[in-house]
């Protein structure tokens, strides 16, 4: 990305009120190429990332202008894809190392997702800006959006318990 586009992610954001979530990661092991990263590597088991309060409009429509994320561990490369949804999924792949998948019954809740470029070790951590070339635009019946965290690349440096946090700008 060139700088010129880093300066008008930056700009754009700055105009979206922030709305974080974290996500611990078992990291039971090295994931492969589109793994998803979770809370929990037994079958079934895996959470979804809750951001509250995302959906600000009471009408229960919103748009995201931008996103972050970010990891406590350094040497975290890969890129990502927050998968969205408007309620809680169900029916799709939760688990830490296992392939996404998004399930049937979670297709009418699915918004699409936020497509993170690689991350860039800061030595501290690892951190990246969203990739939308566009706003986001979500509806939900509640205020909550839910996520799926996916790397779309292999990643070997992973340890278990890493941190990742996660904002969305939303307007």
């Amino acid at each position: 990305m060139a700088d010129y586009e880093h300066v008008e992610l930056l700009r754009r954001i700055a105009h979206g009120v922030p709305v974080s979530a974290t996500l611990v990661a078992e990291a039971a092991g090295d994931y492969a190429d589109n793994d998803v990263v979770s809370n929990a590597v037994a079958n079934g088991t895996g959470d979804p990332i809750e951001f509250a309060s995302a959906v600000r409009d009471t009408g229960g429509a919103g748009k995201i202008i931008g996103a972050t994320i970010a990891c406590n561990e350094d040497g975290i490369l890969a890129t990502s894809r927050l998968h969205l949804f408007s309620q809680a999924p169900t029916a799709s792949e939760m688990d830490d190392n296992a392939a996404f998948s998004l399930g049937a019954a979670d297709l009418p809740y699915y918004l699409g997702f936020v497509p993170f470029a690689a991350m860039a070790d800061f030595g501290a951590g690892s951190f990246a800006l969203d990739a939308l070339t566009e706003d986001l635009l979500v509806r939900a019946a509640a205020t909550t959006l839910y996520g799926i965290l996916q790397f779309t690349d292999a990643e070997t440096n992973e340890t278990a318990g890493m941190i990742f946090t996660i904002v969305l700008y939303v307007a």
